[in-house]
């Protein structure tokens, strides 16, 4: 009986050993399970965090350093990653389009390039101007509001930092600043600065056109003129509402036209200011040339009509005929723009008259649009901005 009872005891402890050892094989299998799990998981995490340092490390490979039209360094996305630019700067969108390529779109634009610009050509040069934003800009018509600028979820941003750069610097957008400080009002500097500028951010290798069409101006004045410059006194004039006559002084974008053709601006005063009609009549200019634009009015036909409230009929310019409204395009001419040189073309057409003609002058826009716009116009577009 004590050898039976013996036997069990024996063949229970065996089986409490049997069953403890492949306990602790288990426990040591999953102990080495979730050792490799954790393993797995450290391994797929500093792959994960590998990729994300490649891929940024990629990212920062593929940025750009541009020269901007101060010489400054500029950091840029690469050209695949600008999809929707907004150009808030007037002066500078007609460089823009003529380098842009086909699928960036510019989703805001300054309403004054709008409003100064010619709609026929607005259509054939940048067809979906009416859908484009321009609401974002605060009641100046120039300074942007913020909160409404960053809803267009733009990926670049041409400005002019002087004039429009308030709040700017806080946005995490690249930013092109066009104010061409070392240039001043030089509209012909300002535009050939723009052009390689701009193609460099839009990474386009094509001919300076730009540049290229003043190179051709200068010429054709040395040509045209043949040193017979003649001294013939000025006025150029932005706004005539109310009481008020805006004119553009002698240090503003004017001084570049003047310059070229020998003709004095009778305003050596700086900027745009207000000035009297007493003033006018003491400067009393050879000719007169009056922006449409700003408010929508044929200033030259109220003039003319004496609907404006004020006498301007013993002016030399009104006696001969000589007050003009200044052709608009992609603003008016008397803005810098890619369509400038001809607004030197149009002054010789009106002060030197037996130099250029109306014909050959039509010709020479049609001629500057198929060279620097690719385009041809229309008979009936050119008569009708020549019509202004």
């Amino acid at each position: 009986m004590k050898k039976k009872l013996m036997i069990c005891f024996i063949l229970v402890l065996s089986l409490v050993f049997t069953a403890c050892a492949k306990s602790g094989e288990v426990k040591s299998a999953q102990e080495e399970t979730t050792s490799v799990k954790e393993v797995t998981s450290s391994t797929k995490k500093e792959e994960a965090t590998t990729e994300e340092v490649s891929k940024e490390r990629s990212i920062n490979d593929e940025k750009r350093e541009i020269t901007g039209v101060n010489g400054e360094k500029i950091i840029l996305p690469p050209v695949k990653d600008i999809k929707r630019v907004v150009v808030m700067n007037p002066i500078s969108l007609s460089a823009v389009l003529n380098v842009i390529p086909d699928d960036i779109e510019i989703v805001g634009i300054n309403p004054v390039a709008v409003n100064t610009s010619d709609q026929a050509i607005l259509n054939q040069l940048l067809p979906y101007w009416e859908d484009i934003e321009t609401d974002f800009f605060n009641k100046d018509g120039y300074g942007a509001n913020i909160e409404e600028l960053l809803k267009l979820d733009p990926d670049l941003i041409i400005y002019d930092a002087k004039w429009q750069g308030e709040g700017m610097d806080k946005l995490d957008i690249p930013l092109i600043d066009v104010n061409v400080n070392e240039n001043g009002e030089d509209a012909e500097k300002i535009m050939i600065a723009y052009e390689k500028v701009f193609k460099e951010i839009f990474d386009v290798n094509s001919e300076n056109v730009i540049e290229k069409s003043w190179e051709e101006l200068n010429t054709d004045i040395s040509k045209l003129l043949d040193n017979d410059k003649v001294d013939k006194t000025v006025l150029f004039i932005w706004s005539n509402t109310g009481d008020a006559v805006s004119i553009y002084g002698s240090d503003t974008y004017v001084k570049t036209y003047c310059d070229k053709l020998g003709l004095k601006n009778v305003a050596d005063v700086e900027g745009f200011p207000a000035v009297s009609m007493e003033q006018i009549y003491e400067w009393n200019p050879d000719y007169i040339f009056m922006l449409k634009g700003f408010d929508g009015v044929d200033h030259v036909e109220n003039i003319l009509n004496n609907t404006d409230g004020k006498d301007w009929s013993k002016l030399k310019a009104y006696k001969n005929k000589n007050l003009y409204n200044i052709p608009k395009t992609l603003l008016g001419w008397v803005s810098p723009s890619t369509d400038s040189p001809l607004m030197v073309y149009w002054l010789i057409s009106k002060c030197y008259p037996e130099k250029l003609s109306n014909e050959d002058f039509s010709a020479l826009i049609d001629e500057h649009y198929k060279f620097v716009h690719k385009l041809e116009l229309e008979p009936e577009i050119i008569n009708s901005i020549l019509a202004e």
